[in-house]
């Protein structure tokens, strides 16, 4: 109605809910079975790197402008 609560709307984004999410970005896109490439930095990203055939886990690590230096 166009009031803003600060409610979320839906599950927070985040662990299980966030591959949820990715999972049917995906197949709403046709995109259902393609290589994904993730980064994350922190345990609610644990779900959606494991769905990914190159995770990269970026805490911790520091990052250079050469994506070949990051690796997972």
């Amino acid at each position: 109605g166009g009031v803003l609560t600060g409610r979320l709307d839906g599950e927070n984004c985040r662990g299980l809910e966030k591959a949820v999410r990715l999972e049917a970005w995906l197949r709403d896109r046709g995109l259902a079975g393609t290589e994904l490439w993730a980064y994350g930095d922190s345990a609610g990203d644990e779900e959606m790197l494991a769905m990914a055939a190159r995770p990269i886990r970026v805490r911790g690590v520091k990052l250079t402008a050469d994506p070949v230096s990051v690796r997972s």
